[in-house]
Order: C-alpha cells, then structure tokens, then sequence
C-alpha cells in the first residue's frame, strides 16, 4: 500500500493513468529509488500490469511510456495481441461472477417468496 502511494505521487502519469510502460521500467524505478525492496516492486509491477484498466490501456493505447510519461517507443503488435487475450479473459470472469451473482440473488428472491406463501 505503501509502495503504491510513493509510486503514485512520484510517477501520477504512468500510474494513476494506467498507460503501458515501457521496458525496463522496473530497472528505471529501482535506479532513481534503490530504497526500494525489488521483490516488493516486482510483486507490485506484477499486479499492476494485471490489473483490468491496464490491461485495458495497453490493447488500445499504442505507445509505451517512460516514468515521467515521456512516450519512448510503440507497443508491438504481439504485446497488444496478449494484452487484448488478458483483458477478455478479465472482462469474461467478471460477467461470470455477476451472472453467478445475479443467479444466488434471484434463488434467494424465489426462496424468500416461498417462504413467505408458506407463513
């Protein structure tokens, strides 16, 4: 938690916009900050670069950005490709959990009517 505010506040662009980074990012981070636990910051990329508005970004957005969100080089067509693959499978698991949802919600509703027919 920690490690995202002080990202956040030193880098807003690349991390509170979500735009793709660009490789190497993670060596950048470490060089201007070797405070840094580097198994926290991977763990940290990691998980960014899986979240759903990044995934988002990178399919439709096609250049890379450096920490200071100057725009270095443009995302290969086999990153997009991936990247698009990741998003669906994110946005297909959500629409299954909000059907699953949806489903536990109209059982619960079916029930409670029964049960209230039966009083």
């Amino acid at each position: 938690m920690l490690l995202d505010m002080f990202l956040r506040q030193h880098y807003p662009f690349v991390f509170t916009k979500y735009v793709p980074f660009k490789i190497g990012i993670y060596e950048d981070i470490l060089i201007e900050n070797p405070k840094i636990d580097p198994v926290l910051l991977s763990r940290y990329l990691h998980h960014h670069t899986n979240k759903f508005m990044y995934l988002r970004t990178v399919a439709y957005h096609p250049t890379r950005y450096d920490l200071h969100g100057n725009p270095v080089e443009l995302l290969t067509l086999l990153a997009r490709v991936h990247a698009i693959a990741k998003y669906k499978e994110r946005l297909e698991s959500i629409i299954n959990l909000l059907d699953k949802k949806a489903a536990n919600i109209l059982v619960e509703a079916a029930k409670n009517k029964k049960s209230l027919k039966n009083s």
